[in-house]
């Protein structure tokens, strides 16, 4: 059961990371961080989320 457990546990960490974002800076419409095309990457990122500027 332990086994089982640790595999499944191992399983959900790693695929979360599979789709993770990219998120990129544009700034084409205006200076709001907080408008979704304003980034490339389908939206406005989480705190957690990699972003470039």
């Amino acid at each position: 059961m332990k086994k089982q457990l640790f595999l499944l546990l191992i399983i959900l960490s790693t695929t979360t990371h599979l789709h993770a974002a990219t998120f990129t800076w544009l700034g084409t419409t205006s200076s709001d961080f907080n408008l979704a095309s304003n980034w490339s990457g389908g939206g406005v990122p989480f705190r957690t989320q990699l972003t470039t500027f």
